[in-house]
């Protein structure tokens, strides 16, 4: 069942004021119409209350029963009857208290029709809020529940990966030790003394979902001490963690299995000495650079206000900003690109948290710039606008690729991430039409020095190509890549 609007003691007020101004306007509306205090008042008193009666109905019926989508319609025909019922009721209730004020009568039965109108509409809009508000409820209840069962199926995933690792880690151990016993019985005895803390630290994890790092290491190291006993010289680990970092806290039993699967398929396959190393790091001022960055993208609309407020937008101000606003998205555009191919040649990741709000600018300065062309330049007048766009092929394109980005930026949040899963990615991908649809633009609108289209040209045509030579590569060395289960037995 869903919470009321009404439980919430924010919108209780805003309903008990909207409903005094009803009755107080109804009442001066009567007596401007020239009749005496006394019968506005009752009037309206008697009219608002039924009114009220009625959406509290509606509220609380929605509240319980919410039409299907199929059968909003219904909701319709609650509206005309709720209605109906209420005129019935309002002129029995004026007929009973004023039944001696013929000419007050004769004005309610000319109004019935301007009556029924308000009251519909009033009793339309209590619905359609109601309605707008227990599905939004509904829907956050069933966010939180997918949230919760994706948290409860993340936990049963580790745990099923813990009653994997002990049973296979532990057959191995048992097999080493076994060897061990007869030719080298102190290794034998060390690695069954360092098993045990191992397995007695495994049981006291359980009680936990969280660890410090610093923890998880030194669980990490008992596990690789077995290890060495096993495999000899022949493997050699190096772990490197900062001091500052060892605090922090995350799920248990997440290195192990990374490290064990790096020993599987560094060391099964081949006699030769092997080197495994683990960097734990933290990537810091993120939010600095965020910041950072949000003021930068700033600079050109800061650049704009200031050359409006000096007078120093050229001799054409409509033009300049129009422009200025135009070059700035695509600037931001190709940047926005950049980030991948620079994280494919570099392994730098952390430019790849800031993708999001630089697309997010982009779409901002390009509806700055489509709301110049529109409002500005053309005054919202559109038969001249459809005119420009059949006369000139760049407008067309440039209209195209503003289309396109509203899709991209209205589902740029984790919650349309996670309700389009696979989707997501096969939408976005339509940023390439943007950037090739905005070069095209640009280079059509410039009508003598294409110096700046032919450099944004080809910074499109290498970024594209990095992509492509990334993804190819991935492609042929895909079939050739056969690896096993990850915790196989």
């Amino acid at each position: 069942m869903s919470t009321s609007p009404l439980s919430i003691s924010r919108f209780r007020i805003i309903f008990i004021i909207v409903w005094l101004i009803l009755i107080a306007n109804h009442t001066g509306l009567l007596m401007w119409y020239g009749f005496s205090f006394k019968i506005a008042v009752i009037d309206s008193i008697v009219g608002n209350t039924h009114l009220l009666m009625a959406s509290l109905l509606l509220i609380n019926t929605l509240q319980y029963y919410l039409p299907r989508k199929e059968r909003f319609i219904h909701l319709f025909f609650w509206c005309i009857l709720l209605t109906i019922i209420l005129i019935l009721l309002n002129r029995w209730a004026i007929s009973s208290f004023l039944r001696h004020e013929e000419l007050y009568l004769v004005f309610f039965k000319k109004s019935v029709f301007i009556r029924s109108s308000i009251y519909f509409l009033i009793i339309g809009c209590v619905a359609l809020m109601s309605t707008l508000w227990y599905i939004r409820i509904d829907q956050e209840e069933n966010e939180k529940i997918k949230l919760d069962a994706e948290k409860h199926a993340k936990e049963a995933e580790l745990f099923k990966l813990r009653q994997q690792l002990q049973p296979h880690f532990l057959f191995n151990s048992l097999n080493s030790i076994n060897a061990l016993i007869g030719s080298r019985p102190e290794e034998a005895r060390k690695m069954v003394q360092q098993l045990s803390d191992f397995l007695r630290g495994t049981i006291k994890k359980e009680e936990n979902q969280l660890v410090t790092l610093q923890e998880e290491l030194q669980y990490l190291q008992l596990y690789l001490d077995i290890e060495k006993v096993r495999f000899g010289n022949r493997l050699t680990t190096n772990i490197e963690c900062d001091e500052t970092i060892k605090q922090l806290k995350l799920p248990t039993l997440l290195l192990q299995p990374i490290m064990e699967n790096a020993i599987k398929f560094g060391l099964y396959d081949t006699i030769e000495e092997t080197a495994i190393s683990l960097t734990a790091t933290r990537e810091e001022n993120i939010l600095i650079i965020k910041a950072l960055l949000f003021a930068l993208a700033l600079v050109p609309l800061a650049r704009l206000i200031w050359l409006g407020v000096t007078d120093d937008l050229s001799a054409n101000p409509i033009e300049f900003v129009e422009r200025s606003t135009g070059t700035w998205a695509l600037v931001i555009l190709l940047i926005t690109l950049t980030i991948t191919p620079l994280k494919l040649i570099t392994g730098i990741t952390w430019p790849v948290q800031m993708r999001r709000m630089m697309g997010l600018f982009m779409f901002f300065y390009a509806c700055l710039h489509i709301t110049t062309y529109v409002w500005l330049d053309h005054s919202f007048y559109w038969p001249d606008i459809v005119k420009d766009i059949i006369k000139h092929p760049y407008v067309l394109v440039g209209f195209t690729a503003f289309l396109l980005t509203i899709p991209l930026a209205v589902t740029s949040n984790n919650r349309m991430i996670r309700k389009l899963k696979a989707n997501w990615k096969k939408l976005h991908r339509a940023v390439y039409a943007i950037a090739i649809l905005g070069v095209v633009h640009y280079w059509w609108l410039v009508k003598k020095d294409l110096t700046e289209p032919i450099i944004y040209a080809i910074v499109l045509v290498i970024l594209l190509s990095i992509r492509v030579y990334f993804k190819s590569k991935k492609m042929r060395l895909a079939p050739k890549v056969s690896l096993p289960p990850v915790l196989a037995p």
